[in-house]
């Protein structure tokens, strides 16, 4: 009896958490996202919108990287295996810090990282981003362009394989994520000034076998290496956590406000009298009281000037001019020499150049005095300009009287390098109208102070936001330029923007074998239309020129008295036969859509009606829209696989939709064109009617459908 009691309260404690995940998980829309310029298939996602979201508020979004053991097609496990996307969820913690939450899932062959996980760190230099995480960013990119996500709040976290990821993420792109909370992952030491900036938590366990505990003990060594900074202590190291460090490490109390709340590192001042230079003075006392010590970061050497020319005062003059980059100066440190106080200054000025000739005054002092030999006293003013040159004019010492000289042990200039350099990514970039696209911003060196100011040349073309955030506003060009806020360092993106969809006239196309052109049925488009396409071998070719390889809505504007059909070859290879509905009636111009993928340079499309085909139509004309700049997010593949679903009738205007799976099929769901889910559920039989309810709208939907070994789309056109 106790034993079947103890089964019952493990049974019951079991199926509440269980209960709990699945609950927490259910709360995410199901997602997939496709881009043909990154991968040849179709990544799954899941998307945490908050409750009450309203488009006029901006909120934070939290990505999401699971390990090794959640890959696959099934778009659950990376929620129900661990809180590490559902925690951000939770209804407590969105009560206090609405966001989105992102759980993309990485397929069985790939990784996050491709990097041996046994070995810890690595480098990114000789290892590119993965078409995985390539794949991640593009999905974030397109939420920002159909919900109002704030792109100055993405948090990124992950673990294990995902851990990984997380650093990898942040050192491709440091100015992407805000905060970071890599879990037992490694990344690249020799890149840490990248993000010396990025609030970090950082978790691992020592006795993790199957990371090794060194990946993230080199990283957070390499950090803690770049120098004085506000970061206070990030690390947590385990050791009997295993490779499990994520269950605790979720569980930290404090984990969701400090994310939400946490600001970017201060980094510490640097002494630019340690930077490449070249010291001088009004004169120094040789042999061993020289100028150079002034700068040796001693306290036990001197620089000495007698100051003979000023024998009533001891005036005089010591000065730092850089060989590099400017310095933003606000703070600097005098320390008085081991004898001789009335040597000391007692009043003087800091001065700014950056010819060595034209001064300007940052900071006075007068009558100040060093209480003790070797004294470290320190000056702070408010400045925002950069100088090469920095001088200490010194007017008087401490008693003139009886001083020979004036003498100080060390002189410390502190403050933070200006840009040198500004990157932008990307740096050519294509949209359509309407498109959105974020850029990314980096400037070297890191700990340098990196305001940007982000501007179009042509605001009729395309505007940018304070964060790089551009939008495509009709067709033309413009340059979107990043600008250094304090020495206008500046890097820049070309851009081109299309006007959305591009016309071809078919009787200006290439054609044979039957058609002739005629203009006697009303409604067409440009001078005419090609009659009768329909004989055997008759058929139409387009030459089409594309900037980049990418994939393609193709819409054929035909008429028709009968349903038809016909092959579509594209660069001379057959893609796949063509269903045209009837359009009833010779007069009734419609569309029908497919999709093929282009390359850079030069293809042809060509629709032919074969041997095999049947009826014949009227084709007035040709259109393309890009599919991955359009406000949708997938695109349908030119694979035979897809040949697997069937769906009847297409286009659907009325009734239900007969779908057909293959046999190994596992999970079914039906998306509009924003990647929203309309229909989803797992797998039970071969055969679907899908009421038309379902379709609120008029419009393209996709019907998503995961095998155990692929992922399959095709999309259905709703008329009604």
């Amino acid at each position: 009896m106790k034993t079947n009691l103890m089964y019952k309260l493990i049974m019951v404690l079991y199926l509440s958490i269980v209960w709990t995940v699945f609950t927490n998980a259910q709360t995410f829309e199901y997602k997939m996202h496709t881009n043909a310029n990154i991968a040849s298939y179709s990544m799954p996602y899941r998307l945490f919108i908050p409750s009450g979201y309203n488009t006029d508020t901006s909120y934070p979004l939290v990505l999401f990287l699971h390990g090794a053991g959640e890959r696959g097609t099934d778009n659950d496990v990376q929620l129900t295996a661990n809180q590490g996307a559902t925690l951000w969820a939770k209804t407590a913690n969105q009560a206090s810090y609405p966001c989105f939450v992102v759980a993309p899932q990485c397929p069985y062959n790939a990784q996050w990282v491709n990097t041996n996980w046994s070995l810890g760190s690595y480098s990114i230099t000789n290892i590119q981003m993965s078409t995985e995480l390539k794949m991640v960013k593009d999905i974030i990119e397109t939420l920002e362009t159909q919900y109002n996500i704030d792109a100055s709040h993405l948090y990124i976290t992950g673990l294990s394989m995902g851990g990984y990821g997380t650093w990898d993420f942040i050192l491709r792109y440091p100015s992407m994520f805000k905060a970071a909370i890599p879990i037992c992952g490694a990344g690249d030491p020799s890149k840490a000034s990248l993000i010396s900036t990025i609030p970090l938590r950082v978790f691992h366990s020592s006795d993790d076998t199957t990371v090794p505990v060194s990946g993230s003990r080199d990283m957070v060594t390499a950090i803690n290496a770049i120098g004085t900074n506000s970061r206070t202590e990030f690390y947590t190291e385990y050791t009997d956590q295993g490779h499990f460090s994520w269950v605790n490490a979720y569980n930290t109390p404090d984990l969701v406000s400090w994310l939400f709340t946490t600001n970017p590192i201060r980094l510490g001042l640097t002494d630019l009298t340690d930077q490449p230079g070249i010291i001088t003075a009004q004169g120094e006392n040789q042999p061993n009281e020289l100028k150079d010590f002034a700068i040796d970061n001693a306290t036990t050497t001197k620089w000495l000037d007698l100051a003979t020319s000023n024998p009533t005062t001891r005036a005089s003059w010591i000065q730092y001019q850089l060989s590099g980059n400017p310095f933003i100066v606000t703070q600097y440190t005098i320390t008085s020499a081991v004898d001789f106080p009335d040597r000391d200054p007692k009043s003087w000025k800091l001065l700014g150049s950056n010819n060595g000739s034209t001064w300007t005054t940052l900071d006075t002092r007068t009558n100040e005095l060093f209480s003790a030999r070797s004294q470290k006293n320190s000056y702070t003013f408010t400045n925002s300009a950069a100088y090469s040159y920095y001088r200490l004019q010194i007017n008087t010492v401490n008693d003139p009287a009886t001083a020979t000289g004036v003498q100080l042990a060390e002189l410390e200039i502190l403050g933070t390098p200006v840009v040198n350099s500004v990157t932008v990514s990307p740096t050519i970039l294509y949209l359509e109208k309407n498109d959105v696209k974020q850029l990314y911003a980096t400037v070297a060196p890191s700990n340098s102070i990196n305001t940007l100011i982000w501007s179009s040349s042509n605001d009729a073309v395309a505007t940018v936001s304070s964060t790089g955030l551009v939008r495509a506003k009709a067709a033309g060009t413009a340059t979107i330029t990043a600008t250094a806020a304090n020495n206008n360092k500046t890097a820049t993106c070309d851009l081109t923007v299309g006007s959305g969809i591009t016309k071809y006239e078919a009787e200006n196309a290439v054609y044979g074998g039957g058609p002739w052109v005629g203009n006697s049925d009303a409604g067409y488009s440009g001078t005419g239309y090609l009659r009768n396409f329909g004989e055997v071998d008759s058929y139409v070719e387009f030459s089409i020129t594309r900037a980049t390889t990418g994939a393609l809505d193709v819409t054929m504007h035909y008429t028709s008295g009968v349903a038809s059909s016909c092959h579509l070859y594209v660069n001379g290879v057959m893609i796949r036969q063509v269903t045209i509905p009837t359009t009833n009636g010779w007069n009734n111009w419609s569309d029908y859509a497919v999709n093929v993928t282009l390359n850079a340079g030069s293809n042809t499309i060509k629709f032919q009606h074969d041997a095999d085909d049947t009826g014949y139509y009227y084709f007035d004309y040709l259109s393309l829209r890009n599919i991955e700049n359009s406000t949708g997010i997938f695109e349908i593949s030119n694979s035979e696989k897809e040949s697997d679903i069937l769906l009847s009738p297409n286009p659907l205007s009325t009734g239900s939709l007969l779908i057909k799976l293959p046999e190994d099929a596992t999970r079914l769901s039906i998306f509009d064109v924003t990647g929203k889910i309309v229909y989803h559920e797992k797998v039970t039989r071969n055969e679907y009617f899908i009421d038309q309810s379902v379709f609120k709208s008029k419009g393209v939907y996709i019907v998503n459908v995961m095998t155990k070994k692929n992922i399959m789309n095709k999309k259905i056109i709703v008329l009604k």
